[in-house]
């Protein structure tokens, strides 16, 4: 028997966390892109190619060194 939809959520936090590692990475990729762009000065085209690969790789390096 389902109930109503409260016990489908007790693993929510489990779920949760499971992501913690990915968005800790994408953080530091933001970060590391903002401080790039604005000490490099790049144009705005390159800033937003440059902020969306670094907020992916930050995500996907901090998520495989976590798990390995």
């Amino acid at each position: 028997m389902q109930g109503n939809g409260l016990a489908s959520t007790w693993g929510t936090p489990m779920k949760f966390l499971a992501y913690l590692p990915y968005a800790i990475g994408c953080t530091a990729g933001l970060v590391l892109s903002l401080v790039i762009g604005a000490v490099c000065g790049l144009s705005d085209d390159v800033k937003m190619v440059e902020s969306v690969a670094l907020v992916v790789l930050g995500g996907g390096v901090a998520e495989w060194y976590w798990t390995s």
